[in-house]
């Protein structure tokens, strides 16, 4: 190889590299130096770099990787915020314990929109007799809500009361609002009254879910309800959501209009996105 390195070869001496066994290249660091120097007299530069980060990758490898969980784990996670989550499934999967390293990785998919990869790795989970916490399931379940996977989201349920944590105010609320922004509305309720404790972020997911589904009065229901159980405040979102539809009415019942109504219904319309809403009381607001 360092014939083929000094006459400026890269390509073919990486490729007698990566023809050498990885236990004996991890023992000779003269084969790693020999071809980082090639790279770095002929580039692409970059490559020499790189070379240097797998060298220390390898030496971590054989030294730490199958005897420390704390040193294997924060490359898990070193991997997961940089972006290559390749590498931290291939450093994942070299694992013999991966307690944290799940975690590590489902934050990765999450942080980085992979849901579909989440999903999935989730199920991985159930498959090898794992057990994420509560937190886990919940975020797993939120990724599923949104991305409308109905078997995951069936799956995961399953799990969640097989493990008797169905009923926790967490667990839940994400049982209750994956439903909903499934279109299970019937679910949705169900979880919901069977709940024993409920919390104002279980109101929120719950009136949330009634408002997608078109079920604006029953929203409505569900906020006096709250309201009379004193249970708290519902996040001024979710207030400007319930009240949209009063709002307008009321607005187009007003005898006089000023630009303080126009600008409290334009903001309303732009906080729930609607688009034609603000256009039209915009136009309206200019004549004025």
């Amino acid at each position: 190889m360092r014939t083929r390195s000094v006459e400026a070869n890269s390509e073919l001496a990486y490729k007698i590299f990566n023809s050498i066994p990885s236990p004996e290249r991890q023992k000779k660091g003269i084969l790693w130096n020999q071809l980082i120097r090639s790279y770095a007299w002929e580039g692409p530069f970059e490559n020499a770099i790189d070379l240097y980060y797998a060298m220390i990758h390898d030496d971590v490898k054989r030294d730490w990787l199958a005897s420390d969980v704390y040193i294997s784990t924060a490359l898990v996670d070193f991997y997961v915020k940089c972006g290559c989550l390749l590498e931290a499934r291939q450093v994942f999967n070299e694992m013999p314990e991966r307690d944290v390293a799940w975690n590590a990785m489902i934050s990765g998919f999450l942080i980085h929109g992979m849901h579909g990869d989440l999903i999935h790795f989730a199920l991985e989970m159930q498959e090898m007799g794992v057990s994420p916490n509560s937190s886990t399931l919940v975020t797993i379940l939120l990724v599923i809500g949104e991305v409308n996977e109905v078997i995951a989201g069936k799956a995961v349920q399953r799990l969640s009361v097989r493990r008797g944590i169905d009923s926790d105010v967490m667990m839940g609320t994400g049982r209750l609002d994956m439903n909903g922004k499934c279109g299970w509305l019937v679910y949705a309720r169900r979880i919901f009254h069977a709940m024993t404790f409920r919390n104002e972020v279980t109101w929120s997911a719950m009136i949330g879910d009634c408002i997608a589904c078109d079920c604006t009065q029953e929203s409505l229901e569900l906020f006096e309800q709250m309201r009379v159980e004193d249970v708290g405040s519902l996040p001024p979102v979710t207030l400007a959501t319930v009240f949209q539809d009063d709002a307008t009415k009321f607005f187009e019942e007003m005898s006089f209009k000023d630009s303080v109504s126009y600008s409290a219904l334009i903001s309303g319309c732009i906080q729930n996105g609607s688009a034609e809403e603000k256009a039209l009381y915009g136009w309206l607001g200019d004549f004025h």
